[in-house]
């Protein structure tokens, strides 16, 4: 690609925020096991196996060689790059967005479907979320 761009971290709040927030939310990568495998507990073992040794090293080798060295067009690109990773974060409702009725994407849904109309919004889907957070709760104490 012959068009200049760059990276940007989200912008800061205001001028008291001391560090960047770059919301990581939406993405699950799954592995899936064969329904008709003889040896699940052996394939959940190699599946696990595989999935820690490319976190600990094709993810590194990706970041620093092809986002940081191919696709970064200068130092202040690489750098703005690293600052992006380093001010990762999430929170409980993006990463239980689906599970607590799409609490996440709100602005995504509005701006979406066209609708300025915040308030009567958030009031028709939070019983449902409500009631959702309740079955989550449950599940997580093992009910």
């Amino acid at each position: 690609m012959e068009d200049d761009f760059g990276y940007l971290p989200f912008p800061k709040y205001d001028d008291e925020q001391e560090e960047y927030h770059s919301l990581v939310h939406d993405t699950a990568l799954q592995g899936c096991i064969s329904i008709g495998s003889q040896n699940l507990d052996i394939a959940g073992a190699v599946l696990e196996a595989l999935n820690a040794e490319a976190y600990r090293i094709v993810t590194p080798t990706w970041y620093e060689s092809a986002l940081k060295l191919k696709y970064a067009r200068d130092d202040v690109a690489s750098q703005m790059i690293d600052l992006i990773k380093d001010s990762m974060t999430t929170n409980f409702i993006f990463a239980y967005c689906f599970s607590l009725n799409n609490l996440g994407l709100i602005y995504r849904n509005l701006i979406g479907g066209n609708n300025p109309n915040y308030a009567s919004y958030v009031q028709s889907i939070l019983p449902a979320a409500e009631q959702k957070l309740a079955d989550l709760v449950k599940v997580f104490k093992g009910e």
